[in-house]
């Protein structure tokens, strides 16, 4: 299996690794990879740059997307990788930039310009085709895994969950193709994280406007909190800021802290 060959929304593995927010904490990444043991499948939740840590305790944008590279280059079809809010600032930059000194750059979510050195940096070391396997979502043994959470207004409503899926994939594919060109609220913040939807899209929905009104429980990242993983109805959220992750035994989500 190729990387670009990784097209559908729905797999079902024995063990999957779930990995959250990793933020440039290439360290921590590296010890929950060792501490996990075997596994079948893995997959990002998102959000690999942007550090809010000191430099020196973390790996630097250039040493984060190498190891990216890497890890899926010795794991291939057997890694997910999701978009973050922090990182969809950096391909938008990579599409409209393209280093143009006289277009501005798009910002990050700490509210400042995305830095151009970055964005050449990144994806000057991640290959092309793996790019586009980056994903806004995926089924695995029966949950809905996102950065954020799908909520219940961008739900495809259909008298078939798989065919819901089915429209939400296309709705994301498109949307990834044209989000740098076209507004999506499929990629907007909500009103809880200063935005102006309702609530928010795939990559920025806030925790405390989560609800498990879908058919899928679902697992998501983005809403970081030292109190660990949290539970709302069938569905968790694991961005514990470094503290925990995730491991899928079929249907059966254990939380495993980082030890």
């Amino acid at each position: 299996m190729t990387l670009e060959e990784q097209t559908t929304p729905h797999l079902n593995v024995g063990r999957c690794l779930i990995i959250p927010d990793i933020h440039q904490d290439i360290p921590w990444l590296q010890k929950i990879i060792q501490q996990a043991g075997d596994w079948d499948h893995c997959i990002f939740l998102g959000d690999y740059f942007d550090t809010r840590e000191r430099p020196e305790d973390v790996a630097s944008v250039e040493e984060t997307a190498q190891f990216i590279r890497d890890f899926a280059s010795t794991q291939t079809g057997k890694v997910t990788f999701l978009w973050g809010n922090h990182d969809i600032p950096y391909l938008e930059a990579h599409r409209n930039w393209n280093g143009n000194e006289r277009k501005a750059l798009p910002r990050t979510n700490a509210g400042v310009p995305v830095s151009g050195i970055a964005v050449n940096k990144i994806f000057e070391i991640l290959p092309p085709e793996l790019v586009r396997t980056f994903r806004l979502f995926h089924v695995i043994n029966g949950y809905l895994l996102s950065h954020a959470g799908v909520a219940e207004r961008f739900w495809p409503q259909s008298n078939q969950t798989s065919d819901s899926l089915s429209i939400l994939e296309k709705e994301c594919e498109s949307v990834l193709r044209q989000f740098h060109k076209q507004y999506s609220p499929l990629l907007a913040p909500g009103i809880a994280r200063g935005g102006e939807e309702p609530v928010g899209g795939l990559t920025w929905q806030c925790w405390t406007e989560f609800a498990d009104s879908l058919p899928l429980p679902q697992i998501v990242g983005h809403t970081r909190s030292q109190r660990g993983a949290r539970q709302n109805g069938r569905s968790w959220c694991l961005d514990g800021g470094q503290t925990c992750y995730g491991i899928l035994e079929g249907q059966d989500l254990k939380i495993q802290q980082a030890v």
